[in-house]
């Protein structure tokens, strides 16, 4: 059935592809390398990798188009192997993959979408209660981003919207490798749950502006996009997918003295596991002409705080559940350009955990001109072993990066 599915959908875009008015041909070549300050037995000192990502959309005038984002990447270490032989992805990278690739047909007051996709409705920083229908690829800590994954998404109304999303198949989260695998202690040994392939899961928003105000509310129904512990019985420790429903508010919207205020509130009901409210509040803030004519800060600020509602699991294990480890942490970030011609870009972002007292920190400085960016910065991790950042404790390193937009 999934290999019809993936036929049937690949039918339809080459369709309308060959039909298509116009193209659009655009994407990025980067490469990456990263050197960490300390030893560990699992992995090596450095990383190197090279990406090249291209996107394609095609567009009719028959208001139906596809657009296609293609990705190739190799690496030092031999994370990303093989090659898109499903529309769902497993849990390794791939060498050769399909990011998106989705038709799309516009009517009147409506759209309808098939086909691998990223969704994003998401109001705050890096932590959303709103943001669960998309797995994530954890395999480098600090540059985690969405995975797309095989769906059919409605959206009725543009400014004022409800749109339904159904995903017909899992899509696992890619684990940390190498210098972000978290080490176990002697003696225990990792074991993962993955859920049956052909899993399905359903989500909904409805979104609306109100008095300038950004509104919605979403539902989800399906599973969490990372595994968790599910039992402890040493020597093993066994993770696993938890299904789960999750109701969510957000809003966005001026506050006064040029502040936007971002905020979004999550009850996570989960199967055999804690139920708990958690809430995202935040605001951020340009500021030009501050040192000279024409530069410019940027400044946000976030709390991430959550309510339990019953407790299953033991406290001992929550540090490596993405979605929760930033409870009770402020998150910020700060950007400074020297002018509008945004050359240069000193930037710091960051996290602090007044529970259990561990810290991210990444300070770095950019500089950009014509198509080429280049970064260069440090990941800073710190705590004890048993919070979330603390477990990275010895994962520090330097970047550089470079990236080519054509």
């Amino acid at each position: 059935m999934k290999k019809l599915t993936a036929l049937l959908i690949t039918i339809l875009i080459t369709g309308v592809s060959l039909s298509a008015d116009t193209v659009s041909v655009g994407g990025r070549l980067e490469t990456f390398g990263a050197v960490n300050f300390h030893d560990r037995d699992n992995a090596n000192d450095g990383f190197g990798e090279f990406r090249a990502i291209t996107s394609l959309d095609f567009a009719s005038t028959e208001n139906s188009s596809v657009y296609l984002e293609a990705e190739a990447r190799i690496d030092s270490e031999g994370y990303a192997s093989g090659m898109i032989d499903d529309f769902a992805e497993d849990d390794e990278r791939w060498l050769l993959n399909l990011r998106e690739a989705y038709i799309s047909y516009r009517f009147e007051q409506s759209s309808i979408q098939i086909g691998k996709q990223i969704f994003d409705w998401s109001v705050t920083d890096i932590i959303s209660p709103s943001d669960n229908i998309n797995p994530r690829d954890f395999t480098d800590l600090a540059e985690w981003e969405r995975i797309g994954v095989p769906a059919v998404s409605v959206q009725i109304g543009y400014e004022t919207f409800l749109e339904l999303v159904y995903v017909p198949v899992f899509t696992p989260s890619k684990m940390p490798q190498g210098n972000w695998e978290r080490e176990l202690p002697v003696g225990l040994n990792y074991d993962l749950d993955t859920p049956n392939h052909g899993t399905g899961q359903f989500a909904v928003c409805f979104g609306t502006v109100v008095g300038g105000w950004d509104l919605g509310a979403s539902w989800y129904h399906g599973y969490s996009f990372n595994p968790t512990v599910d039992s402890f019985a040493p020597p093993d420790i066994n993770y696993r997918y938890n299904r789960e429903d999750v109701f969510a508010v957000s809003a966005v919207g001026e506050i006064g003295f040029g502040l936007m205020m971002r905020a979004e509130l999550g009850y996570f009901d989960q199967d055999d596991d804690d139920d708990f409210v958690q809430y995202v509040v935040g605001v951020d803030r340009v500021w030009s002409d501050i040192f000279r004519p024409t530069d410019q800060i940027y400044g946000l600020v976030q709390y991430v705080g959550e309510v339990e509602i019953n407790d299953v699991m033991p406290n001992d294990f929550r540090y490596s559940d993405f979605q929760r480890g930033f409870n009770n942490s402020v998150i910020t970030r700060l950007e400074y350009t020297f002018n509008d011609r945004r050359e240069w870009t000193l930037a710091c972002e960051g996290s602090y955990n007044f529970s259990d007292h561990d810290s991210y920190v990444q300070p770095s400085v950019i500089w950009q001109h014509g198509n080429v960016e280049v970064e260069a910065g440090v990941n800073i991790t710190n705590g004890p072993s048993d919070s979330f950042w603390g477990g990275w404790d010895d994962s520090d390193r330097v970047y550089f990066k470079t990236t080519y937009h054509f």
